[in-house]
């Protein structure tokens, strides 16, 4: 439930002091205060969300990235071992088969598949902050 959804429902519970009989004004404070307090509990809770989900995606992000670059190296370092061990064994391989990956288009790579949700993620989180 979004909190327009919450704010929707709470417009349309209007309770007028006639159907309450009794202790009129007492039951419609203590609903009010109730009212309150699961709205401000609900508000907190969506912000913990908020903040939880852009800590993970970031958080995950940058370990991507760095999981990234320590492939890369150890690609080009395997590759290179292997031209070498081939050259010393006399084994005639053809240079198109050596390869060396570059950090560079490996982020790109990386980035372009994460940059959307990054911004949809950044902009959700401080879409609470921007409103209050």
């Amino acid at each position: 439930m979004t909190t327009a959804d919450f704010s929707k429902l709470k417009g349309n519970s209007k309770i007028t002091t006639g159907d309450l009989g009794g202790d009129a004004e007492k039951k419609t404070q203590a609903i009010r205060s109730l009212t309150n307090e699961v709205d401000k509990k609900f508000h907190e809770k969506e912000g913990g969300a908020r903040n939880w989900l852009a800590i993970a995606f970031i958080s995950g992000l940058f370990i991507l990235i760095l999981l990234a670059a320590i492939y890369v190296v150890l690609y080009n370092n395997s590759v290179l071992e292997l031209a070498i061990k081939a050259k010393e064994k006399n084994i005639e391989l053809p240079m198109e088969n050596f390869e060396f990956l570059s950090f560079e288009s490996i982020f790109s790579m990386i980035f372009n598949v994460f940059g959307t949700p990054l911004g949809f993620i950044i902009g959700y989180y401080f879409k609470e902050k921007i409103s209050n």
